[in-house]
């Protein structure tokens, strides 16, 4: 039996380039995958233009934006109940041989169980055992400390290319440093976090009151959303 894939798509306030994902999705040749939208909250008729275009498309539907790790589940949670073997988390627009690349991919090396090609491919026996990704991650370092706790449990994984990051906003630098310092606790043994002093050096000027309250919120236990008023 060919293996069945989910593909998960989060959505927060972006109608038109979540349209045009789900357009490119049915360009791909491997036919035998499912699309699954995770709404965070959108105010900007997202939900009523994707279900007015694509009326089979399952619509998960949050109250307000749980985050990159905290969206996620909600659709991980539901498709490990269903028979499909893998979920994709894409890299924004697939490309149109992408999938059967990638089955060819595992049967190349059938003891990876997850992959980071075009997307953050994760076998469901991973998450049937280790669980979903820890919602503190709002942004930033999810998948990072998400392979990195499946290799801890004895799971194969292949990583293509590390996460960038790209901290151009204050918002960008409020989550890295608080996702950075999270990362550190649950993966890094205590001798080796004493670093973080040396990183504080490296503030940009430019954010150094987003990154702050990163810091502090981190050392706070706060991990919602970005407060409004550091912008």
């Amino acid at each position: 039996m060919r293996d069945r894939i989910c593909i998960i798509l989060l959505n927060s306030n972006e109608k038109a380039n979540t349209l045009n994902r789900l357009e490119s999705l049915y360009k791909i040749d491997y036919k035998l995958f499912v699309p699954l939208v995770v709404d965070q909250g959108s105010t900007d008729g997202s939900v009523k233009a994707i279900r007015a275009s694509y009326p089979l498309v399952p619509i998960f539907e949050n109250r307000e934006n749980l985050g990159v790790a905290g969206g996620h589940n909600v659709a991980m949670e539901w498709a490990v109940k269903k028979p499909f073997k893998w979920i994709l988390l894409p890299d924004l627009f697939l490309t149109p041989n992408c999938l059967s690349n990638f089955i060819e991919k595992t049967k190349a090396y059938p003891d990876v169980k997850i992959f980071d090609d075009e997307g953050f491919f994760i076998h469901r026996s991973v998450i049937e055992t280790i669980g979903l990704f820890d919602p503190r991650f709002f942004l930033y370092y999810d998948k990072t400390d998400y392979y990195f706790r499946a290799r801890r449990r004895g799971f194969a994984v292949q990583i293509k290319n590390k996460e960038i990051f790209s901290c151009k906003t204050p918002q960008d630098h409020y989550f890295w440093w608080r996702s950075q310092l999270l990362w550190m606790e649950r993966n890094l043994p205590l001798h080796e976090r004493s670093g973080i002093w040396g990183l504080l050096r490296n503030l940009e000027r430019g954010h150094i009151r987003a990154s702050l309250l990163g810091v502090l919120h981190y050392y706070l236990g706060k991990f919602g959303d970005c407060p409004n008023w550091i912008f």
